[in-house]
């Protein structure tokens, strides 16, 4: 399991310091405070023991000679739409897998204090996307992700998740993929080795004025074996909705368009 998760432990000798994708977390114990600041930047070359001169720091009364810190993935309250780069093609009454991998928030949590977590923090600044059509639709946040057909394990993609997705083409057409929702307030986050995985999400397609079945599949054989739960998801007992969750070719111009 990554070190990155977790409880980690600060006081007056011991400070925070954590880097995930564009994201970087300070932490101190000061005169029975706890102070966190942050940065979401490209910006390489920052010290791990000072922080950028812009930053505010954030500060919480700790009466304690040591602060303890949980550091737990977790995901934004908005669907995410995923760009998988190029277009895929599913003939009527086929299915396939792909592994998409997206981007986590991380919560910060002190079990000492209330309310308990102090920051959601985005490892990457998403772009606001639309997805649906001009009456209904949902808010989201744009991914683009190479859809592979088969899991990848890139070290260095230490704020990465795996995000295994099944879709399943039950019309009586061809389907071309363009982009789909990937519902993440329904799953959760699994750690296996210093990977992260969400449960598998499978997408009925039956026709482009029918709505899709989204489910949510826990215990799929696709998951890795030894897994175990980092965080649950915002959304536990739902494990079914239906809707729209792909988006083709023919659909009106505003599904998935980009919204500053």
């Amino acid at each position: 399991m990554s070190t990155i998760w977790g409880n980690h432990t600060i006081n007056e000798n011991r400070s925070l310091f954590i880097q995930l994708g564009d994201l970087r977390i300070w932490g101190r114990l000061v005169d029975a405070e706890v102070l966190l600041t942050y940065d979401i930047s490209q910006t390489v070359g920052y010290s791990a023991d000072e922080p950028p001169s812009k930053a505010i720091w954030q500060r919480w009364r700790l009466d304690a000679p040591e602060a303890e810190l949980t550091l737990a993935p977790a995901f934004p309250a908005r669907p995410l739409v995923i760009d998988p780069q190029t277009a895929l093609r599913l003939p009527a009454t086929e299915s396939l897998v792909i592994y998409p991998k997206v981007p986590v928030w991380v919560r910060v949590i002190s079990p000492q204090l209330d309310p308990a977590t102090l920051l959601e923090l985005p490892t990457r600044i998403l772009s606001n996307t639309w997805f649906g059509d001009f009456t209904s639709g949902d808010l989201c946040y744009h991914v683009s992700s190479k859809a592979r057909s088969t899991p990848k394990n890139d070290p260095d993609e230490t704020n990465m998740v795996m995000a295994p997705v099944r879709i399943s083409n039950e019309s009586d057409s061809m389907l071309n993929i363009d982009k789909f929702c990937l519902r993440v307030g329904l799953l959760n986050i699994y750690g296996s080795g210093n990977e992260l995985w969400t449960d598998e999400s499978w997408l009925v397609f039956r026709g482009s004025n029918s709505d899709s079945q989204y489910d949510v599949i826990s215990e799929s054989n696709i998951l890795p074996g030894d897994r175990q739960v980092l965080a649950t998801a915002k959304d536990p007992l739902k494990k079914r909705t239906t809707g729209k969750s792909i988006a083709t070719f023919k659909d009106l111009p505003g599904v998935g368009i980009s919204i500053s």
